[in-house]
């Protein structure tokens, strides 16, 4: 024989993380990790099940490589590079302004 319990529709209850009287319809189990604590919290404290903690849940593929690649083989197009010994064609200049601090 199953025993039976009340509504409450007017009952309270206390927090678990705050100890605040709320409703008991306002307050919810927490989760973490898709597993209950057996905490009932209100909705203030309630903290969201974060996703970061659920590793493995769903299958992860993260390919670096490609199958086949096809780099440029132009050697006619090149990037900027800096070689400072020497080099001409990679002169870099640069130049430094004055900073002016007005007392208070």
């Amino acid at each position: 024989m199953t025993m039976k319990f009340a509504r409450g529709k007017r009952s309270f209850g206390y927090c678990d993380r705050c100890y605040w009287q709320y409703p008991s319809g306002d307050l919810t189990w927490q989760v973490v990790d898709q597993k209950s604590t057996g905490a009932k919290v209100c909705p203030t404290c309630n903290d969201q099940d974060q996703p970061q903690l659920q590793l493995g849940k769903y299958p992860i593929n993260d390919p670096v490589a490609l199958l086949n690649p096809r780099p440029d083989s132009n050697p006619g197009r090149g990037l900027f590079g800096w070689a400072p010994v020497g080099n001409d064609a990679t002169l870099m200049v640069s130049a430094v302004g004055t900073a002016y601090i007005k007392p208070l």
